[in-house]
């Protein structure tokens, strides 16, 4: 980077960085970094609220550029982290067993050979997310379920119906699996 500085070349640490960085530029503005936030400080005080067993994250992505974004924002704070698009030693070894802090893209070749992409058609990630969740070792998700679920949660307590939800607008994926999973759950209750 050194060697580009002052030449026209920018650098973007995430691509929702990457993307700020070029709308200020396609304005005509200087581009001003909103500055990278304190992932240590972050991860710390989430640390804080999770038992001793609780020690891996563990993220599930629809596509590997997003998976590997992750994995780079990740191993900032807590080190290696396996993947099924990682290379070398931390490649997982299988795909269908986590091991670790660990991150998978679900658009990989051997999750939609066959199936339709895990963007369209959720189910494979519905799975994977419930196999996660019952791992006892793992302390938190990507996507983030736990703010997504608490506004769901209250609006299924408030209107006792899952019609007319409205998804929370920083998580609206991540909510929509969660309801989708919901509605299935319930569907499967209903006694006949």
């Amino acid at each position: 980077r050194s060697l580009l500085k002052g030449s026209s070349i920018h650098f973007a640490d995430t691509l929702e960085d990457c993307a700020s960085q070029l709308v200020q530029l396609s304005r005509g503005a200087e581009f001003v970094s909103s500055g990278t936030p304190d992932y240590r400080a972050i991860s710390a005080a989430e640390v804080s609220q999770y038992t001793a067993s609780q020690k891996y994250v563990r993220g599930l992505y629809s596509g590997g550029s997003l998976c590997d974004e992750g994995i780079l924002l990740a191993e900032r704070v807590v080190g290696n982290v396996y993947s099924n698009i990682c290379t070398g030693e931390y490649l997982l070894k299988n795909v269908e067993q986590s091991e670790g802090h660990c991150y998978i893209d679900m658009g990989e070749d051997y999750f939609t050979d066959g199936m339709p992409h895990p963007m369209i058609d959720t189910r494979l990630r519905v799975q994977r997310l419930k196999k996660e969740a019952l791992d006892e070792s793992v302390a938190a998700m990507y996507p983030l379920l736990q703010p997504a679920i608490e506004e769901i949660a209250q609006q299924i307590c408030d209107t006792q119906s899952l019609e007319n939800i409205e998804l929370p607008s920083d998580t609206p994926y991540t909510s929509q699996l969660l309801l989708n999973a919901i509605d299935e759950a319930l569907k499967k209750a209903v006694v006949s």
